[in-house]
């Protein structure tokens, strides 16, 4: 299960959602989307736009980063809200599992960064035009990838804790009653 929920959602799930992150700014700003290519498993996933107002080409960059940032979140905090009695362990893997490589993708950011692509980093533009070339926009452009790491380091924790708490106390099972009609 684990390696099933790894693999669809290193190469089906993720590739998606950080397409669909370029995507969305960019139709909404008026954007012509000439080619989407989603190919699972194989090919490289990329999106052809024509007319990319130049106001929002910092938001097309980022939302390859930021969407799956957020839906990486909403699936880790579904995981940590979920309940821990009722829920099964296999359909709380399909929030955790998708939900970290969600986040984990963002961790080129650091790389490209620090690095230095020439060619193309996702936060550069935005980062740039919101915290200028200093500290700020620095650290803005390897924010969401900060971001992973403290939301793995709490899955982690999380799931440490709650391991804990379901592990057997070795204290008999309270008997269970039902009132049946």
């Amino acid at each position: 299960t684990i390696a099933l929920s790894s693999l669809l959602s290193c190469f089906v799930f993720y590739p998606f959602v950080h397409e669909c992150g370029h995507l969305i700014p960019a139709v909404l700003s008026g954007a012509t989307v000439k080619e989407f290519v989603w190919t699972p498993f194989i090919g490289h996933a990329h999106a052809s736009l024509s007319d990319v107002s130049g106001s929002a080409l910092p938001w097309v960059d980022a939302g390859g980063v930021l969407l799956p940032s957020l839906v990486g979140t909403a699936l880790v905090v579904a995981w940590i809200a979920g309940p821990l009695r009722t829920s099964g362990a296999i359909w709380r893997l399909w929030l955790l599992v998708p939900g970290l490589v969600m986040l984990v993708g963002n961790l080129g950011l650091f790389i490209e960064a620090t690095v230095g692509s020439t060619s193309y980093r996702h936060m550069h533009l935005l980062a740039k035009g919101v915290g200028g070339e200093g500290r700020i926009g620095g650290t803005l452009e390897v924010l969401p990838a900060v971001w992973t790491v403290a939301m793995l380091a709490l899955a982690i924790r999380l799931g440490l804790r709650r391991s804990k708490a379901t592990e057997p106390s070795g204290e008999p099972e309270p008997p269970i009653s039902r009132v049946v009609h």
